[in-house]
């Protein structure tokens, strides 16, 4: 810069206030530079002091964890150290127990060694004579340490092969050293389960013994077996704490990290929790960076401006006298020129001067215009002209729209364009005015029309006589997916989907290029694929000389109306083929339709269905209730589902799993019920047969053992409430084997079914009457009145099985021997009762048959096991 640029710049009165604006900006730099340095170092503070919180909550979830797996151990050892001294020879079960009962790999193996250091047991097999002597989790418990659990160094198993930390305790009966019982975890066990809780890929988390031994890492395990840690760690200080944070390089892989360390309160282990801080950070320093960077782009920046704006200030002083001559010939341009202009003065809005062509616009004299208010002129109110203004900054126009009324009062659009200029040393506005009444008339017509067609729910587009593409509506876009700059200049045929016949294209071609219209639909297909239908009409455009111009189509989308079509001859067709019946009632319960299926499970044709209710089908074997349960389930959920027993037209009574939905309007009021059923009878009739065979004897129809059990469980509970008593009666006929043998199977089956049919005629009503299989019934008789009564009813149930009977032609004759014990005399569970009638039945077989006997515990009670003689 020169000397003389310098005194001409100190000479100008512009000079005080562009140094000024220099040392502004420069400051204004600095303090924002030093603002940003503080805030991102008290960002990047809190984030480390959250890594050390999350460091510290890791170490502590982790020794939580250790001290758990090593309490869990050391309860082993004990339990297993007190079964070695006291229970030798439960031993090998006892560790057997305890290998099973801990997660597999977690526990390798059992070891005992001797008061002479030599292996006395190793419950993988290992029957080597090994010294241990010399290792040092055996020498801190021979020579005279306190009880408690000792854990070593990872060290090379001499039975294993393999790093192994030994957990021991001392083997002693009174002050006698017995010897040592360990437990070996394998390092990458309990690494392994540190591994879940680390984070980073530099982060690990360690246990460590005092002595800096690495007995766990959750990565690097291998190398951290071989590396013993600097004495200088806190957490290996003599005095450590309980838990601490510090920040060094890693002993093992060489990387500055952050590290937390809890000290576990029952063993002699630290869990060391590492992470990788510069990690952790980098997306914090690398936004910091981006921050400084862009700081010093935009200080930069700001130097620049505020040293052009300086210059720009030491140049006014010497533009002033151009300007001055600038306004001169300003002047004769304004007054020659022959577009409306006007000075303005901006404070109060005054017109300041016009030209003549202003004079002739607005039908005033230039001595009356300077005395108007531009105010006088513009019709807008300040509000409007405000929004109007706005409104050109948002648009980025340097126009305004306003309305001038002229002498005559005739109001008339005009676009304004003004901008402040300097006139004798006072700020103007410079305003040009054109009058656009008439292309704003048809410029809000062409708006209105475009809107029209834009907001039009049909697709609308115009090609010209080669078929490209001039012009496409809004609806057009949003069917086709396409957007107008993609599709101006194209032929329509990019949306063909190949599902239009062929033939209707050049259907269509000839019926518009000889002028007439074309109608017909389109199956197209969008931009992202999928296909649409159109109903389209194409029509030719005529100009005023009468010739075709263009061509305009408008498209409606009919995607909804094919879909319900489709939809309506499927529900039709599902309707015509269901395999369940259909049935759809209007509001007041009156049939309006039917299907096929209805009418083949009712009988009732579709016409004599259709008017009446579904009361037609009213079997009369539900009551009102259970209709009103029904149609209160309906009107309460819509919907109900059972099964109901319904009558055909022939009579025939026939069980159907019915649905029954209500259908209502967009009011929630229901217009319609629909019922769809199935016949289930064959379904019915299975299902109770099932139920009949599981509780029911298939020969003789008698109950089976499952409902004897229950039919004797409420004889017993009746018994106890009636204070009564209740008889269990063992029957088992005599000689039938020789039947079956004589006759055949059949034969012996007649004869099972005959006295059965005599056992039922021989007992009371309330009785129960079981066959458990073979030859052998249970009798429950109930309401018995004591011994007589009892034998009574057993005798005459003897003399009926006793009567001859014919079989099969063949006059045959069999007998019974029945055991029955009685209750509440024999107060015993329902098996007992029964086990103690079948010991008396085999106690009568043994006294000759066609007899009974009663059990009496004090007699019967320790009789012989029943077998058959």
């Amino acid at each position: 810069m020169s000397a003389s640029f310098l005194r001409q710049a100190a000479a100008n009165r512009s000079f005080p206030a562009a140094l000024a604006i220099c040392v502004v900006g420069v400051l204004s730099c600095l303090v924002y530079w030093l603002q940003l340095l503080d805030t991102q170092r008290e960002v990047r503070a809190g984030a480390r002091s959250r890594n050390e919180q999350r460091a510290a909550q890791v170490g502590a979830a982790a020794s939580q964890q250790v001290d758990a797996m090593l309490r869990s151990v050391d309860v082993a050892l004990s339990h297993l150290r007190s079964v070695y001294v006291h229970e030798r020879h439960e031993f090998d079960r006892a560790v057997r127990d305890v290998l099973a009962a801990y997660p597999a790999g977690m526990l390798q193996f059992v070891t005992v060694f001797g008061p002479d250091g030599y292996l006395a047991y190793a419950s993988n097999g290992s029957g080597e004579r090994i010294y241990f002597g010399d290792r040092e989790h055996f020498r801190v418990h021979a020579d005279g340490g306190a009880d408690r659990l000792f854990i070593s160094q990872p060290i090379v198993g001499r039975i294993a092969g393999i790093p192994l930390i030994q957990l021991t305790r001392p083997i002693r009966a009174g002050q006698r050293f017995l010897g040592v019982i360990g437990i070996p975890l394998r390092p990458d066990y309990i690494s392994s389960r540190l591994a879940a809780l680390h984070f980073g890929q530099q982060g690990f988390l360690s246990v460590v013994r005092p002595d800096g031994s690495i007995i766990a890492r959750s990565r690097g395990l291998a190398e951290a077996l071989r590396t013993k840690l600097p004495p200088d760690r806190p957490f290996l200080a003599a005095a450590p704490g309980s838990r601490g944070v510090f920040r060094d390089v890693s002993a093992i892989d060489g990387v500055p990290l952050l590290f937390a360390w809890e000290r576990s309160a029952q063993w002699p282990l630290s869990v060391v929790v590492a992470i990788d801080e510069e990690a952790e950070l980098a997306d914090i320093s690398a936004a910091h960076g981006e921050a400084r960077r862009r700081a010093l782009g935009a200080m930069a920046l700001i130097v620049a401006l505020t040293l052009g704006i300086a210059a720009l200030l030491l140049r006014m002083g010497s533009q002033n006298e151009a300007l001055a001559r600038g306004e001169r010939r300003f002047r004769a341009l304004f007054d020659d020129a022959k577009i409306t202009n006007l000075l303005i003065d901006p404070k109060d809005g005054c017109i300041v001067e016009a030209n003549a062509a202003a004079c002739r616009y607005y039908g005033y004299d230039q001595a009356t215009l300077r005395r108007m208010r531009i105010s006088d002129i513009n019709t807008l109110p300040a509000a409007k002209v405000a929004e109007e203004m706005r409104r050109a900054q948002a648009e980025e126009r340097s126009h305004y729209y306003f309305k001038h009324r002229l002498a005559g009062g005739e109001i008339r659009d005009v676009e304004v364009h003004s901008g402040p200029i300097e006139v004798d040393g006072r700020t103007l506005l410079f305003s040009v005015i054109h009058d656009v009444t008439q292309r704003r008339r048809v410029e809000a017509e062409n708006r209105q029309l475009i809107q029209a067609v834009n907001q039009s729910p049909v697709s609308i587009v115009m090609t010209d006589l080669d078929g490209n593409i001039v012009f496409v509506n809004d609806a057009f876009v949003f069917n086709s997916g396409y957007e107008r700059e993609e599709v101006l200049g194209r032929n329509p045929r990019f949306l063909k989907s190949g599902e239009t016949p062929p033939d209707a294209y050049r259907d269509l071609w000839a019926t518009i290029t000889s002028g007439r219209t074309w109608h017909g639909e389109f199956h197209n297909r969008r931009k992202n694929g999928g296909l649409y239908w159109e109903a389209a009409s194409i029509s030719p455009v005529v100009d005023s000389q009468g010739r075709v111009s263009h061509f305009i189509g408008v498209k409606e989308n009919i995607g909804e109306r094919k879909r319900a079509e489709a939809g309506q001859r499927l529900a039709a067709s599902v309707f015509s083929h269901a395999h369940e019946g259909i049935v759809i009632c209007d509001a007041a319960e009156t049939i309006v339709d039917v299907n096929p299926t209805f009418s083949e499970l009712s009988g009732y044709t579709r016409e004599e269905a259709i008017g009446r209710t579904p009361r037609i089908l009213s079997s009369g074997r539900h009551g009102k209730d259970f209709y009103r349960e029904l149609w209160q389930a309906v009107a309460q959920t819509g919907h109900w589902e059972g099964e109901i027993w319904n009558r055909r037209k022939n009579g025939e009574v026939y069980a159907e799993h019915l649905n029954l939905s209500s259908v209502a309007d967009a009011h929630g009021k229901v217009t319609h019920y629909i019922g769809t059923f199935s016949d289930v009878t064959v379904l019915k009739r299975r299902q109770h047969r099932l139920e009949f065979l599981a509780h029911y004897d298939a020969l003789t129809l008698l109950p089976n053992r499952l409902l004897l059990a229950d039919r004797l469980q409420q004889g017993i509970a009746q018994a106890r409430r009636a204070d009564t008593q209740l008889a269990v009666c063992y029957l088992d006929l005599d000689d039938f084997k020789p039947i079956n043998d004589r006759y055949g199977h059949a034969a012996g089956d007649a004869v099972l079914i005959e006295v059965a049919a005599r056992l039922r005629l021989a007992v009371r009503a309330g009785d129960t009457v079981a066959r458990l299989g073979g030859d052998e019934f249970v009798l429950v008789l109930v309401g018995v009145d004591g011994i007589e009564d009892c034998e009574t009813s057993v005798q005459r149930i003897l003399t009926a099985v006793a009567t001859a009977m014919t079989v099969k032609g063949h006059a045959v004759g069999v007998t019974a021997s029945i055991g029955f014990t009685l209750f509440p005399a024999d107060d015993g569970p329902p098996d007992a009762l029964l086990r103690h009638a079948d010991l008396a039945m085999y106690i009568a077989k043994q006294q000759g048959r066609n007899r009974c006997h009663r059990f009496e515990p004090a007699r019967d009670g320790h009789g012989a096991n029943r077998a058959e003689p």
